[in-house]
């Protein structure tokens, strides 16, 4: 079983390999090489600048922990989700939709009416699922294919 909280910067460490691996693993073959290269240096840790903490710390973001360990991430401003990365070997036991429903429910209360995300296009099945519609035609977002998509709360 796993459990949703808020974010803390000790959870910085797995988010990062959570975001590179499942990436690599989804992804990596709809963004351009430069669009690889660029995500995968804006998750380097390895310096210690902490460059993707601060940028997280600018979004609302949660976790999901499974037996101690953080198994997936939701993260965005607004009623707009920047990222969702659940650990590939956990696909498809709930997490993914635990982890929205979290952040609909953080917006919900603020009166938001809708959310957007821009998904990719491993995930737009993932995403018609729990209800959002594709907004527009398959685009091209500096060098990520992606389906803009909107779901109403």
């Amino acid at each position: 079983m796993f459990k949703i909280r808020k974010y803390k910067k000790s959870d910085i460490a797995a988010i990062s390999e959570i975001m590179k691996k499942t990436f690599l693993k989804c992804n990596k073959n709809d963004s351009s090489d430069e669009a690889v290269n660029r995500f995968l240096a804006d998750l380097d840790i390895s310096d210690g600048s902490g460059n993707l903490h601060k940028k997280l710390l600018h979004r609302t973001v949660f976790v999901a922990v499974m037996d101690d360990r953080v198994v997936g991430l939701v993260s965005g401003k607004g009623s707009w989700i920047g990222s969702l990365f659940v650990d590939h070997r956990y696909h498809k036991k709930g997490i993914g939709r635990k982890l929205v429903e979290e952040y609909e429910n953080n917006f919900k209360k603020r009166g938001l009416k809708f959310i957007t995300l821009r998904s990719s296009v491993y995930a737009v099945g993932f995403y018609q699922s729990i209800g959002f519609k594709k907004t527009t035609g398959l685009r091209n977002y500096k060098g990520y294919t992606i389906w803009p998509m909107k779901k109403t709360l």
